[in-house]
């Protein structure tokens, strides 16, 4: 069987990982600045995001609350702060195209002022983002394609928007802001006779050809 992808990383995130937590794995909780775990964090508006206030903590708090009630919170802390340091350099090396090159890649990724720095501040859910991007990357390059191979049909939107051939500019601008598009397709008695893009309406509202409704303000 062989090993995943970028396992390399993976390796050095466990031995880097290891070795900025040793202090304090299996040791409690970890106070540090603005990172302030608790056995039981309550489920408050605030954790939710309804209370009105900016949501700077969501979901990151809702889901820390969540497996503090099946896990012992010190448990959670820790192994979110671990799971920083796996996630990060097994999703970078997953990226490069050697083993060596992950490991180095890796070891750069997560020894760094950067996450020194975040980490001592208390910073973990900025941190658990951090660790993601290399996955979100690989992600949208998995997703790319190429020019070279994709059809027409492969890009093409299937979802139409027409209009009457009598219908006036105001009623297609109208028309576009409410199907959020930026071309609709022109009919006259069931025939396609034209393109109405969102550019046309621009350049005959800047020529001043047509006065915008009074009811839109």
């Amino acid at each position: 069987m062989s090993p995943p992808k970028g396992w390399s990383g993976l390796l050095v995130g466990a031995v880097v990982g290891g070795v900025v937590l040793a202090p304090v794995l299996g040791r409690g909780y970890v106070l540090s600045y603005d990172m302030v775990f608790v056995p039981r964090p309550p489920i408050t508006p605030a954790v939710l995001g309804t209370d009105g206030s900016v949501p700077r903590a969501v979901p990151t708090d809702l889901v820390v609350a969540l497996l503090s009630r099946v896990l012992p919170g010190s448990l959670v802390q820790q192994a979110l702060l671990l799971a920083i340091f796996l996630l990060g350099g097994w999703g970078v090396a997953r990226l490069l195209p050697s083993p060596v090159a992950g490991a180095a890649g890796a070891l750069a990724y997560l020894w760094n002022p950067y996450v020194a720095e975040r980490l001592v501040i208390g910073h973990w859910a900025f941190l658990v983002g951090y660790a993601l991007l290399p996955w979100v990357a690989g992600a949208a390059l998995a997703a790319r394609r190429d020019p070279a191979t994709t059809t027409a049909a492969d890009v093409a939107h299937t979802t139409l928007v027409w209009c009457d051939a009598t219908a006036t500019v105001a009623e297609v601008a109208e028309l576009m802001m409410e199907r959020y598009v930026r071309h609709v397709l022109v009919e006259d008695d069931g025939r396609l006779v034209g393109i109405v893009s969102a550019r046309d309406l621009l350049g005959i509202y800047a020529a001043g050809d047509v006065e915008p409704d009074a009811d839109d303000g």
